[in-house]
């Protein structure tokens, strides 16, 4: 195995956010949450055309950091994944159909993209100019950048991006650094592939990943810290205690988010012989984030605060089950991740990424259509089930297990330590298990019905070979499609010829941060230091071990007259943070769900905004179009990876039937519950050919009529019409099968828009 070299990966960008609020807020006495709509003033889509267009991108998504007045919450919930399709695909439609019903994501989130290449592997200039950027100047337009967190690619996209382009300025470039990345770890490592600066193929270039605990007492900021970062750890070796405290003190004065520095500042104060000074900053440093007990009770330099009944509520204040590694955090893209791993809203300071996975590969070496679908069936059901699985850890003589087996003696430690069972297996595969939650393997080949094991609903999986993500096909080694066959929810493989290097793998950390709660994409990402070659697919929403708040709310449509406020009472069950931590079960028992501490809202899944949970919430809707809207509502709890779950709430504003859209030639299927809008209540053959599509507009504002109709799957315009009604014979391939959204829209005199209700029809093979 070649020795792993260290890349430098300290440049930032500094470009600051252009864009103004949609949403305000207001805040009477009587702890009701209010809230108005506003259109905003001039558009930062309008503002950035004075930027050359290399900039725009950038400031659209570099510096939204600077866009958020309160803290920005990690964790992953359905409003915050973008779903994109190539246009041009039936497999690619029909898969994303699928995922956008069953995870209820808001049709704004959906992007159809044109000119997709229809090769497995394409450049990396195209994958710029055809997929990436087309993709995050739509998000951009749609208003949608202050809250997504993820971007999925449906089927029939290239999988494997050839960066040789970007590489041709490294001289000498070692061997381990192929010239092939995957299509989901180049939109994760989005900032520097925009920029064409090549490092992104660093072993460390994730500063979201999670490293050994010691990681978070370096160089916190790059550059921006290094000359004082230096100057204090002289003086610590020096004996200079007190000094130290006072530079460490200083420069968390400049970095607050920091705790390390706070944790630091206190040992030095211990060190020093002052202990209230001491006892002040280890309380400013849990404030900040700090929460591992064990660390705290082996660092010999708070010996001298044992006795200390403020030391001892500290440390009984803090997780236990924090060993060796940095513990996971909620992902959070609008953070500036610090090359120590924690995240800053001080944009120069660290990097941004976006999470990223592949639904399903559906050509070449992948799954058939309706295996693809069935993984997304599975995970979806897995969410909040806390299965009481086990995690298997294959060690044989294969380079392929040796080169990550120092990780796992510590992960099955630390799944232990959570009430899972997980042991280290000598075999290449897990035999006669049915308890299987997850799974780490390191072989060039397997058959896994041989093993005669079973993969729970939810189940992750990753195998370290040089082929498992080459999805061209005759490779001759089992390719990622094994295993979400076998039923797992997601798993990886490189691309190209990755060498026997850790960093470009998951760490078996992945597997506990998955049993703590984490999404599968977080879990992901948590753990691979250098990720550009590693394709990810699965689900990445599934959260089967979450503990993410579960309100029950009515979903039913509500309607209600012009300009009437949306009222609703909130339920808010589940426990604290601090009870859950205080809990006596181990964390595999703990089953129910934290409470909610920050409300997010979004209109129509857009103009995010949060503020912190309430009652009861009043949503000022004066101004809003009549017609169909979305309240999407996301509850977060506290707790490093701020567990998040979300809820769609569909009103229809002012006089009924004003726009209405009839499918003809359809059979009808069981009605809707109110619980589930997203059941199809028509179904069509794809046989048929066309569907037929009536849209009626008696749609008005302020004396404004209709001036033309339009008909939409999800968020793209599929046909339109001059005039109140519109008739079309729509081919069915263009929206593709499973479970499809199609809305009409009615433009009036005045711009105003109106969309009806949604209908979900299902078109079979």
């Amino acid at each position: 195995m070649i020795s792993p070299i260290r890349v430098r990966t300290d440049k930032f960008s500094s470009i600051r956010y252009l864009g103004t609020f949609m949403l305000i807020a207001h805040w009477p006495p009587d702890k009701q949450s209010h809230w108005r709509i506003n259109s905003g003033s001039a558009s930062a889509a309008s503002r950035l055309q004075a930027f050359p267009p290399s900039c725009r991108i950038a400031c659209l998504l570099l510096a939204v950091a600077g866009l958020f007045p309160t803290p920005a919450w990690g964790g992953l919930s359905a409003s915050d994944v973008v779903v994109v399709v190539n246009a041009n695909s039936l497999n690619s439609r029909t898969l994303a159909n699928h995922f956008v019903a069953l995870r209820q994501i808001p049709a704004i989130n959906v992007v159809a993209l044109e000119g997709v290449p229809s090769s497995e592997v394409i450049t990396v200039d195209d994958f710029r100019k055809k997929i990436l950027k087309p993709v995050l100047e739509e998000l951009g337009r749609r208003q949608l950048l202050d809250h997504i967190q993820c971007v999925a690619y449906s089927a029939d996209f290239p999988s494997a991006i050839d960066i040789s382009g970007d590489l041709k300025g490294i001289k000498d470039r070692h061997q381990i650094f192929t010239p092939v990345g995957s299509i989901n770890a180049l939109t994760y490592l989005y900032a520097d592939v925009l920029a064409g600066d090549p490092n992104y193929i660093a072993l460390y270039s994730n500063f979201y990943a999670r490293r050994e605990i010691e990681n978070f007492f370096t160089n916190p900021a790059g550059r921006a810290t290094e000359e004082a970062w230096n100057a204090i750890q002289q003086q610590i070796t020096d004996g200079e205690h007190e000094a130290a405290a006072d530079e460490l003190e200083e420069l968390l004065k400049e970095h607050p988010e920091q705790h390390p520095l706070a944790y630091l500042a206190a040992s030095q104060a211990a060190m020093a012989g002052d202990s209230a000074r001491a006892l002040k900053l280890l309380q400013q440093a849990v404030a900040a984030g700090w929460n591992s007990s064990r660390y705290l009770k082996n660092d010999e330099r708070f010996a001298s605060l044992r006795e200390e009944s403020e030391y001892q509520i500290i440390e009984l204040s803090l997780d236990d089950s924090i060993r060796e590694m940095q513990p996971p955090l909620g992902f959070e893209a609008r953070a500036a991740w610090t090359p120590n791993g924690l995240a800053t809203n001080k944009m120069e300071l660290g990097k941004h990424y976006l999470l990223s996975t592949v639904l399903g590969v559906t050509r070449g070496a992948g799954t058939t259509l309706p295996e693809a679908i069935t993984v997304l069936q599975r995970s979806a059901a897995a969410d909040y089930t806390h299965p009481q699985g086990s995690f298997y850890f294959s060690l044989t003589s294969d380079v392929r297990t040796t080169t990550r087996q120092w990780g796992f003696v510590s992960a099955v430690d630390d799944l232990q330590q959570l009430g899972f069972s997980a042991e280290v297996i000598p075999t290449p595969l897990p035999r006669d298990k049915h308890d299987i939650l997850g799974v780490q393997l390191g072989t060039p080949t397997y058959n896994w019905s041989t093993s005669g094991s079973t993969l729970l609903p939810g189940a992750i999986a990753d195998n370290l070979t040089s082929m498992g993500g080459v999805m061209t096909g005759g490779g001759g080694q089992t390719t990622l499609s094994e295993i979400l066959r076998a039923g797992a929810a997601g798993s990886s493989g490189t691309v190209t010829e990755p060498y026997a290097l850790q960093e470009k793998f998951p760490h078996a950390q992945m597997y506990v941060a998955y049993a703590r709660g984490a999404s599968l994409a977080e879990a992901f990402y948590s753990y691979v230091t250098g990720p550009y070659q590693l394709l990810i697919v699965g689900d990445p929403l599934c959260q089967p071990c979450s503990h993410a708040p579960q309100l029950k709310l009515d979903t039913s449509l509500r309607k209600l007259d012009a300009d009437q406020p949306l009222r609703l009472s909130l339920p808010n069950g589940g426990i604290s943070y601090s009870e859950w931590l205080d809990s006596s079960e181990p964390v595999a028992k703990r089953t129910e769900p934290l409470r909610a501490a920050v409300m997010r809202v979004l209109l129509d899944g857009a103009r995010a905004h949060a503020v912190p949970m309430q009652t009861s919430l009043n949503v000022a809707l004066k101004g809003v179009p009549p017609g169909y809207h979305e309240i999407n509502l996301q509850f977060i709890a506290e707790g490093p990876l701020s567990p998040r779950s979300s809820a769609m709430l569909p009103i229809w504003i002012g006089p009924p039937d004003s726009l209405t859209l009839e499918l003809s030639g359809t059979q009808p299927q069981a009605a809707a519950s109110t619980d589930d809008a997203t059941k199809p209540t028509q179904q069509i053959s794809l046989q048929t050919g066309k569907l037929s599509v009536n849209i009626n507009s008696a749609a008005s504002a302020g004396g404004k009529e209709t001036v033309r109709v339009s008909l939409w799957h999800d968020a793209e315009q599929l046909e339109m019409a001059d005039g109140e009604k519109g008739h079309f014979n729509l081919p069915l391939d263009r929206i593709g099968m499973g479970p499809v959204r199609l809305q009409a829209q009615a433009e009036l005199s005045d711009g105003t828009l109106v969309k009806s209700l949604p209908v979900w029809l299902e078109v079979v093979p």
